[in-house]
C-alpha cells in the first residue's frame, strides 16, 4: 500500500485518538476470525503510536 503524507497522518491522528476500550470492544464483538486479527493488528497499531508519541513527548521535554 502506498499512502501519502497526508493519509499516513490522518491514519497516525485516528489511532491515537480511537479509544482503546472501544477497538477492545470490536474485537470482542468480531464473528470471524478474520476479522477479529484485523482489529487485533489495529489494536497493537494504536498502543504502539501511542507508546512513540509518550517515547517522542518524553524525550523532547529533557
Amino acid at each position: 500500500m502506498n499512502l501519502n503524507s497526508d493519509s499516513t497522518k490522518l491514519i497516525k491522528n485516528w489511532l491515537l485518538k480511537v479509544p482503546l476500550d472501544e477497538l477492545r470492544k470490536k474485537i470482542n464483538e468480531c464473528e470471524s476470525q478474520s476479522d477479529k486479527e484485523w482489529w487485533e493488528q489495529i489494536y497493537k497499531l494504536a498502543v504502539q503510536e501511542r507508546k512513540e508519541c509518550e517515547d517522542y513527548n518524553g524525550e523532547s521535554k529533557n
